[in-house]
């Protein structure tokens, strides 16, 4: 089984690294990275959904293709992940289930919500949602490097809107967070509207980076997923 990972808003792949180490060794785990951070830092960054399903969608295109893969989308990686499938859904043949994780079907409101042109607004937005040790907020030149991968796919998120509700040919799991105020219950459920197949919504306790204290608990429910499709 092929494990594909697509991060979070101002995301990099280091981020999911320790859910590598919990993973059984029988399941391949590829994390996407985006361009402008990290290795890619010097590369153009990508601004809007419909590109990055496409990118991705041509990365997958030219691995081993008969893979039985699962994706998995964490906030802003869902909206992408889903998109893959509504726009590329015939040559991702490969693709058995759709894992969504802290994001709605469309926008998010929490991006609408304050000016993202202030840095000082980006800062107090990802102080409210955690995924950042508060020492990073000390550190000028570290900020100068999230800061503007946040802008960007903050945009691009915002950009984006679901112009068809176009149901996917596979089942859809949805990882809701009890302390993500930004996504509320009733907001996952609305993917159940997005798949020909079942659909199922778990709760993990925590805020929207819950897996940060239990990536044993995510891989787990990862794995039961994977270990699902191969039957």
């Amino acid at each position: 089984m092929r494990l594909v990972v697509l991060p979070h808003a101002g995301g990099n792949a280091n981020f999911y690294r320790d859910l590598v180490h919990y993973l059984s060794s029988e399941i391949e785990c590829i994390i996407i990275q985006y361009p402008g951070r990290q290795e890619r830092l010097l590369e153009d960054m990508v601004n809007t959904i419909d590109d990055y399903a496409d990118r991705v969608t041509q990365v997958l295109s030219v691995m081993d293709g008969d893979k039985p893969t699962v994706l998995f989308g964490h906030s802003m990686g869902a909206l992408i992940a889903y998109n893959m499938l509504n726009r590329h859904g015939h040559k991702l043949t490969s693709i058995l289930s759709l894992i969504v994780s802290c994001h709605t079907p469309s926008t998010k409101k929490a991006s609408r919500e304050f000016n993202m042109d202030e840095d000082n607004s980006i800062i107090e937005y990802l102080k409210s949602i955690g995924g950042l040790d508060d020492i990073i907020f000390e550190n000028k030149m570290m900020l100068d490097l999230i800061i503007p991968a946040v802008r960007n796919d903050l945009y691009a998120v915002r950009n984006f809107s679901l112009t068809k509700a176009y149901k996917v040919a596979v089942p859809i799991y949805g990882i809701q967070a009890s302390e993500d105020y930004g996504v509320k219950r009733s907001d996952m459920q609305k993917w159940s509207l997005l798949t020909e197949k079942e659909f199922e919504l778990v709760e993990f306790p925590g805020n929207h980076f819950y897996m940060l204290d239990q990536w044993g608990k995510l891989a787990d429910y990862l794995q039961r997923i994977c270990n699902s499709m191969e039957h």
